[in-house]
Order: C-alpha cells, then sequence, then structure tokens
C-alpha cells in the first residue's frame, strides 16, 4: 500500500508549486501598471515568502499588541462558547424532551371539546413548550377526569335520593373528589403561571442576553478583525518596501566598491603606460643616432686615408672642404627622417572626438545618477509612508482590543442573565409557596 510512498517526491512537489506560485506573483507584478495593484501583488508575494520561510526579517510588533490580541482572541472564543448554551432559550422544550408515546396518549385521550379548548388557549402545540407545562396539562387532565367521576356521582344522588345513609356516604366521597379536583386545579395553575413565567424569561434572553453577546460577535469583534487585518496588510507592504530598498542598496554598494576598484586598476594601468611607451621611442632614437653616426664614420674614413688630388688641391689652394658639409647635411636630413612623423592635425581631431565622447557619457551616468537619486528619494518617501500606515494601524487596533477586552461589559452581560434568572425562580418560588398553602387549606 506504502510502497509508492517517497518523502523526496513529496519535497519535491512542495518545492514545485511553491516555486509555480512564486513565478505567477512575479509575472503579476511584472504585467501589473497600477503601483498600488504591484505593491499590493509584491506583498502577497513576500507574505508567501514568509509562509514558506524563505524571509526572516519581518518587523516585530509591539508587546502590548500581541498581548491584546491574545486577549482578544481568548474573549472571542468564551462568547461563542456560552452563546452555544444560551442559544438554548430560543428552542421549545428544550428543559423537557420530546415524549411522543405520552403526547399521543394524552392527545387521544382528551375529549373534543377539551382539544377546542386548548387549542383557544394559549396557543399550545402538539407538544408541551416546557416542562412545566407537561405538567400544569397533566394536572388538568386530571381535573377533567375527576369532573367525569363527580358528574357521574350526582346523577347516582338523584336516583338514591330517598336513602340518607347512603346519601351520608356518598357525600363523604364527593368531599373526597372535590378536594382532589381542587388539588390537581391548583397544582395545573401554579405550572401554568411558572410555564408563562418561564416563556417571558425565554423571550428575554432572546432579546437582551443573546441579541447583545451576538452584537458584540458579530459587530465589535468584526472590527477588531478588519483593523488587526489592516495592521497585517500595513505591516507586509512596509516590510516589502524596506526589504527591497536594502537590497536594492545593497547592490549599489557592492557596484560602487566594484566601480571604485576598476578605476584604481584603470589609473594604476594608465600611469604604467607612458613609461612603457616613452621607452622605446627613446631606444630607437639611440639606435638611429648611433646609425648615423656609424654611417658617418664610415664615410669620413676612407676619405681621410686617401685624399683625392682635388682634396690635396683645395688644402694645398687654401679653399674649404665641400665635402664635410654635404657629409652632416645628409646626417641632419638623415636624422629627420629617422624621427617619428606625428600629424598635427590629426591628433587634435581624434582628441576633440574623444573628449566629446566623454563628455557624452559622463552626462549619460550623471542623468542616470539623477534618476537612481531621484527613484531613491521616491522609495524613501514610500517608505516612511508605509510606516506610519503601519503605527497608525497598530495603534488604532490597540485602542479598539483594549476598549472590547474591558471587564465591565462582560460582567454587566452576565449580570443581565442572572437578574433574568433570579426573576423566573422568584416567580417559582411563590408559586409554588402558594400551592402548598392551598393544599395545607385542604387537609384541615
Amino acid at each position: 500500500m506504502f510502497s509508492n510512498f517517497s518523502l523526496d517526491k513529496i519535497t519535491n512537489s512542495l518545492a514545485t508549486a511553491a516555486q509555480k506560485t512564486s513565478d505567477t506573483l512575479s509575472n503579476a507584478i511584472t504585467t501589473a501598471t497600477d503601483p498600488a495593484t504591484k505593491l499590493s501583488l509584491r506583498s502577497q508575494k513576500r507574505l508567501f515568502q514568509e509562509s514558506i520561510g524563505t524571509v526572516h526579517d519581518i518587523s516585530t510588533l509591539p508587546e502590548q499588541y500581541t498581548t491584546l490580541e491574545a486577549r482578544t482572541d481568548a474573549l472571542e472564543k468564551c462568547l461563542r462558547r456560552i452563546l452555544i448554551v444560551s442559544k438554548t432559550f430560543e428552542m421549545e422544550g428544550y428543559d423537557y424532551p420530546p415524549n411522543l408515546s405520552e403526547s399521543f396518549s394524552d392527545w387521544w385521550s382528551l375529549s373534543s371539546k377539551k382539544k377546542k379548548e386548548q387549542e383557544k388557549e394559549d396557543k399550545k402545540g402538539f407538544l408541551p413548550r416546557s416542562f412545566a407545562q407537561a405538567i400544569s396539562n397533566s394536572a388538568e387532565d386530571c381535573v377533567e377526569i375527576y369532573q367525569h367521576v363527580n358528574d357521574g356521582d350526582d346523577e347516582d344522588k338523584e336516583e338514591n335520593a330517598n336513602n340518607e345513609e347512603e346519601n351520608e356516604e356518598e357525600d363523604e366521597e364527593d368531599e373526597d373528589v372535590k378536594n382532589l379536583i381542587k388539588t390537581f386545579d391548583s397544582w395545573a395553575k401554579c405550572y401554568k403561571n411558572i410555564d408563562q413565567g418561564k416563556a417571558e424569561m425565554d423571550s428575554m434572553m432572546m432579546k437582551e442576553f443573546n441579541a447583545k453577546l451576538e452584537k458584540l460577535l458579530n459587530e465589535e469583534f468584526k472590527k477588531v478583525h478588519t483593523l488587526r487585518k489592516r495592521v497585517k496588510d500595513s505591516r507586509l507592504k512596509f516590510d516589502t518596501v524596506r526589504y527591497e530598498l536594502k537590497v536594492k542598496e545593497e547592490k549599489a554598494k557592492i557596484a560602487e566598491a566594484a566601480a571604485s576598484n576598476a578605476a584604481v586598476t584603470l589609473t594604476t594601468t594608465e600611469e604604467e603606460k607612458p613609461e612603457e611607451e616613452e621607452k622605446p621611442t627613446t631606444d630607437i632614437k639611440k639606435e638611429e643616432d648611433s646609425t648615423i653616426k656609424d654611417e658617418s664614420a664610415s664615410k669620413e674614413e676612407p676619405i681621410a686615408k686617401t685624399p683625392s688630388k682635388e682634396d690635396t688641391k683645395t688644402k694645398k689652394e687654401g679653399k674649404p672642404a665641400e665635402k664635410s658639409t654635404e657629409t652632416a647635411t645628409e646626417a641632419t636630413e638623415a636624422k629627420e627622417k629617422a624621427l617619428p612623423k606625428v600629424p598635427t592635425t590629426e591628433t587634435e581631431e581624434t582628441g576633440a572626438e574623444s573628449a566629446t565622447k566623454v563628455d557624452e557619457e559622463k552626462a549619460s551616468e550623471d542623468k542616470k545618477t539623477d534618476k537612481a537619486i531621484e527613484d531613491d528619494s521616491e522609495e524613501h518617501k514610500l517608505l516612511e509612508q508605509l510606516e506610519d500606515t503601519f503605527v497608525s494601524s497598530t495603534a488604532s487596533a490597540v485602542e479598539m482590543m483594549e476598549e472590547i477586552t474591558d471587564s465591565s461589559e462582560i460582567i454587566g452581560l452576565v449580570k443581565l442573565f442572572q437578574n433574568f434568572q433570579l426573576v423566573y425562580y422568584r416567580q417559582c418560588v411563590q408559586e409554588i409557596e402558594a400551592n402548598l398553602k392551598t393544599l395545607n387549606e385542604l387537609e384541615i
């Protein structure tokens, strides 16, 4: 039976369901356009995350609020328990369970005349509405039975009017019958009055006690639940925005640290780069200078070793050496050719474009920064508003719960209940004492 049971499968199923729910809420948040709707959906997602235990940063409610919340729940539970019992006063026959066999027997045993009278008087139902009414009905039936017996005795008296001894015995029997009729009649009246008193008490219990108790539960406690729900919703929204802002600030700090590290690395690279660029240029210049010197030396050395006839003649005539001048000119030209050519105009244009591009990027970054600052400012304002709403909702709920948990109102309801009972039981005592007095008189 449990061969296919696997705890891992259940865990995976729950995780999958949780992920689907989270994705559904995320999609709803993405497609929502109204800010209030979006915030409500975000708070619902937050509530779901709290329920499955993925979020633990939850605002703590004041101790006074949690204490009053527990007291309110306890009081509501007690009042609902009492109302279940006190609703019994709204049911007829609650103190006398229906006895169908007795009721059918009583109904068939009564005469048609008595039935009509019963239907007219007190508008009685098929079953007694109380134990007192059942006793009263039974006593009335006894009265009717003995009246039939008494009527038969009266007929016998008329037939035996000439027999004095028999008449005396019948008078004594008539007295006993009359006493029994009075006994049952007084007993019936006693419990009939008690039944009427009980009906009045039941009516007062329904109209006063039960009605006030139901109003307290259905109206006052309903207000408390509404305020508590408002506290819960405001707390969820406050925690949602607070948590998102906290995560955003942490991400901004990480991005700022990364940007700072990148800037330091770039500065270090730029400082090392010119040194590397200058070093090859100097080496090239040194190599070019050495090459030029070597070439000059190679040209001058043959001339010095094998002077031509013209040079000899020139020296003799005292003329300047033209060859030496030409050699120096060639060396200067070669040196200029060896130096790197720098296009002045193109370099200036490239620098201007780079500067413009940098300015544009800087302006774009400034706009983004201003927008981010503006968004942060709005979110902080929203967070402050939500915090104020959370605090005010909590204060209103605390005030209402303090009022409803005040013991004076509950004590007043219990006193009302006891007063109704006292009036009824006093009437019972008075009726029973009066009936006892009647019965004592019959015994004399």
